[in-house]
């Protein structure tokens, strides 16, 4: 006489095998780091904020070494300066990308 495990035994097994391993994949490592080892804000980089005008930029940044634009419409222009590029619609700025 041989012994079967019932449907519902091995249903049961099978549902016990999954679920124990489901606790090892949520477990993360937490890392930290000391305040004086984390990276300090680069001030020297700083370009235009969003809002400024052409004029507010030129004045503050100084001029730019290539204009272009308009382009499109809404006018879309670009300033190109030696550490970021500025994009202006109309005579507001967009955006302000850094260069590397």
């Amino acid at each position: 006489m041989t012994l079967r495990p019932s449907l519902p035994a091995l249903s049961l097994a099978l549902m016990v095998a999954i679920f124990s391993q489901l606790p090892q994949a949520a477990i993360a490592k937490a890392l930290s780091i000391p305040v004086g080892q984390q990276g300090k804000p680069n001030t020297q980089n700083h370009a235009p904020t969003g809002g400024m005008s052409m004029q507010q930029v030129e004045s503050v940044f100084g001029t730019p070494t290539t204009e272009i634009g308009p382009i499109g419409q809404p006018a879309i222009y670009y300033w190109e300066y030696a550490n970021f590029t500025v994009y202006f619609e109309g005579d507001v700025v967009l955006h302000s990308v850094l260069e590397r």
